[in-house]
C-alpha cells in the first residue's frame, strides 16, 4: 500500500466519498485511491458515540489533476474499477463487497475555494460591453450575464465567470468599490457569487441567520435590537431593546472585521450586549406574520429612489424602494423603505446588507415594524 504523505505546505485537493463499506477502514480506502496519485490525508467520518464508520470518507489529494482522475474513475463504480494502465476487482484484491456504487466529488468546501463566477453590482443601466470593458484587463471572461427586466432593461447587477481563481480574485480586488461605470454616481460592487451549498445554507437558516441546533454562544439577533442614534431632527424609526447597544464602528479599509464563523450572529464586528432568544423571531412583524418590507437607514445622501432598488435587487424581486425627501430642503434624509415580494428574499437581504459598507457608514437594515 502506497503511505499517506504529508504536504510540504498547506494546499491538496480535497474529495468526498460516500457509500464505502462501513467495515472499511482507511487502509482499505486508500488501496482503492492511491492509484491516481498522492494521498496527504484521508478520514473516514465515525459515529462520535460508537466509533463506528458513517459510510463517508474525505481525501486529499496532491493536485487537481489526481483528483479529477479518482472523481472521474471512481464516482458510480461499484465492483470493478478502471482507468488506463489498470482494472481493480475491490471485491477480490481489496476484500470488500460493494452494496451501493461509490459517490465520489469534490467536498463543499473544495467547492467553494475553487468558485470563480463573482456578482457584480451598481451597473446602472450599462449593458454586456461596457461591463466587459471594465473587466476584460483582469483574465479571460467565460460568461458574462446582466439580468434583466422583462422588458430588457437592466436591473443593476450581473455575474460574471474568469477561466481562473486567480483571474477573478484579482477581479474583485481591482475593481470592487474602486471602479464607477459611465452614468453612474456609485462604485461597482464585486464579491464572489453564493455556491449552492452557501445557498442551501441560508434557506436553511433560521430569523437570526444562525444554523439551527447550534444556539450556545450566540450573541442576540443583531436586526431587532438596534440603539438607534437618529440624525438631528429625524425620527427614531427602529423599536429598540434600551439593554443592547450597538455603534457605528470605525471603517477598516471599507470593511469591518468579521468576528463569528455563523452567518447573521454579529456578521459585522458590532458589539452586543443582553438580550434573549425571544430577539430571534425579527424576521416577522408584531401580528406575527412574515413580513415583506424592510427599514433601511444610513441610505448614502445622493441615492434615489432607483439606486435604492437597484442595491436590493440581488436579493429578490424589490416591489417598491422609496426614499424619504424632506419636504422642506428637498433633500434625502438618508432612510427609507423597500419592500420585496416574499419575506424569504426579505430576510436574505437583511442577512447580507445589514451593517454593509456604503460611502463611509454601514447600512442598517430591518424589517419594517408595525405601527399597531
Amino acid at each position: 500500500m502506497q503511505s499517506i504523505q504529508q504536504p510540504q505546505q498547506q494546499g491538496g485537493f480535497t474529495v468526498f466519498v460516500g457509500h464505502i463499506p462501513s467495515s472499511m477502514n482507511e487502509d482499505g480506502v486508500s488501496q482503492i485511491f492511491n492509484k491516481f496519485g498522492t494521498l496527504y490525508d484521508i478520514t473516514i467520518i465515525r459515529d462520535k458515540r460508537t466509533n463506528v464508520s458513517k459510510g463517508c470518507a474525505f481525501i486529499t489529494f496532491g493536485t487537481k489533476e489526481e483528483a479529477d482522475l479518482a472523481i472521474n474513475t471512481v464516482n458510480n463504480s461499484n465492483q470493478y474499477i478502471e482507468t488506463v494502465g489498470f482494472r481493480l476487482d475491490i471485491r477480490l484484491e481489496i476484500g470488500f463487497r460493494m452494496t451501493k456504487p461509490l459517490q465520489v466529488k469534490y467536498s463543499d468546501n473544495e467547492i467553494e475555494k475553487m468558485e470563480r463566477k463573482l456578482f457584480i453590482g451598481m451597473l446602472g443601466a450599462s449593458e454586456e460591453e461596457q461591463v466587459r470593458a471594465i473587466f476584460r484587463p483582469y483574465g479571460f471572461i467565460e460568461e458574462l450575464t446582466i439580468v434583466k427586466e422583462k422588458d430588457g432593461k437592466p436591473k443593476g447587477y450581473g455575474f460574471i465567470k474568469f477561466s481562473t481563481r486567480d483571474e477573478s480574485e484579482t477581479a474583485l480586488r481591482e475593481v470592487d468599490g474602486k471602479q464607477t461605470l459611465f452614468g453612474s454616481n456609485q462604485p461597482i460592487i464585486v464579491k464572489f457569487a453564493d455556491t449552492e451549498r452557501q445557498k442551501r445554507k441560508k434557506m436553511l437558516m433560521g430569523g437570526n441567520g444562525t444554523p439551527s441546533g447550534n444556539n450556545q454562544s450566540v450573541p442576540m439577533n443583531p436586526y431587532n435590537q438596534f440603539y438607534q442614534q437618529s440624525a438631528p431632527g429625524y425620527p427614531n424609526p427602529f423599536f429598540y431593546n434600551q439593554n443592547s447597544q450597538i455603534s457605528q464602528q470605525p471603517m477598516n479599509g471599507g470593511y469591518a472585521p468579521r468576528t463569528s464563523n455563523y452567518a447573521g450572529a454579529n456578521p459585522y464586528g458590532m458589539q452586543m450586549g443582553g438580550g434573549n432568544n425571544n430577539a430571534f423571531n425579527s424576521n416577522y412583524n408584531q401580528q406575527g406574520e412574515p413580513s415583506n418590507d424592510l427599514f433601511i437607514y444610513y441610505i448614502p445622501f445622493n441615492y434615489g429612489d432607483e439606486e435604492l432598488k437597484s442595491l436590493f435587487q440581488p436579493y429578490g424581486n424589490v416591489v417598491s424602494a422609496k426614499v424619504f425627501i424632506d419636504k422642506e430642503t428637498q433633500q434625502s434624509k438618508c432612510f427609507g423603505f423597500v419592500s420585496f415580494d416574499n419575506p424569504q428574499s426579505a430576510m436574505q437581504a437583511i442577512q447580507q446588507m445589514n451593517g454593509q459598507p456604503c460611502d463611509g457608514k454601514r447600512l442598517k437594515v430591518d424589517f419594517k415594524k408595525s405601527k399597531n
